[in-house]
């Protein structure tokens, strides 16, 4: 009785990680590729049922349905267009230029505290928050009642590491307008330069699309396996853990997608086929 593996079954063994390729369901479009060495599982579950009368007992089994899962670790949590792919509506990245860029006035409420910092917020129309390439280029800054302010008098722009745009402001009451705390100021911004970005967007979505890929590995004796999936779902899953001072854990997001059976294919290759290449 053998008690190790022979030479046809270690070519059976894979060698190689994963490289899993995904585009939105139903198109041509170009693949969002990724090598995944965090381990990758696939799997299809039939539902099987039991067709039974009381007079003759069980008469036969049938599939109710049929799903699959793929599930990883992915260590590339910011990985942005990534996400967008395989989301496939789910999440929504939007970039922003660099450079001189329109933002809102912004006003500070009546209240204030004097010589406090005051974050600079440099926000445009559709609420985006940008981060400043310099000292933010303001037009005016205007108090209800002693009118406009005078920079390095009335108010100073000083760095701020808890700004969002890294820079604050702050009013003193002894400058040339003795402005009061009880007055509303508006700052109006010349269109500062600012750093490009690009941001993901998520939440309030009702429904989102199918995506399709295959998976890639080799085999010890460099037979190619490719797994064609039809149609999957990203369970819309995402963390970014951050570690404790001087822990090297990595931060890793979960993916799960859940495949489900693609009704315009023939009957029985409706969720996935398991290719083998000679190459």
């Amino acid at each position: 009785m053998a008690n190790s593996f022979n030479a046809a079954d270690l070519a059976e063994i894979s060698n190689q990680p994963a490289v899993a390729h995904f585009r939105k369901f139903g198109t041509a479009t170009a693949y969002t590729s990724t090598v995944f060495t965090n381990g990758m599982s696939f799997g299809v579950t039939p539902g099987i049922s039991t067709q039974a009368w009381d007079d003759t007992g069980d008469v036969y089994d049938y599939i109710t349905d049929e799903t699959g899962t793929i599930t990883f670790d992915y260590g590339q949590v910011y990985n942005q267009s990534f996400f967008e792919e395989i989301g496939n509506g789910l999440y929504t990245v939007e970039n922003t230029g660099s450079g001189a860029q329109a933002v809102e006035d912004q006003l500070v409420s009546a209240g204030w505290v004097e010589q406090s910092n005051i974050t600079l917020d440099l926000i445009n129309a559709t609420g985006t928050f940008y981060v400043a390439d310099g000292v933010p280029a303001i037009t005016s800054v205007t108090a209800s009642v002693s009118g406009v302010l005078a920079a390095g008098d009335d108010y100073f722009i000083v760095v701020d590491e808890n700004s969002k745009s890294g820079y604050s402001i702050l009013f003193d009451s002894d400058g040339t307008a003795t402005v009061a705390t009880t007055e509303e100021i508006t700052i109006v911004y010349a269109t500062p330069s600012v750093f490009g970005q690009s941001t993901m967007y998520m939440g309030g979505k009702s429904n989102f699309g199918a995506i399709e890929g295959y998976i890639e590995t080799v085999l010890r004796d460099g037979t190619a396996i490719r797994i064609d999936f039809y149609r999957g779902f990203f369970n819309g899953n995402y963390n970014a853990t951050f570690a404790a001072t001087n822990d090297a854990a990595a931060s890793v997001t979960n993916v799960v997608i859940s495949l489900k059976k693609d009704p315009s294919r023939e009957e029985g290759k409706q969720i996935a086929g398991i290719n083998r290449i000679t190459v």
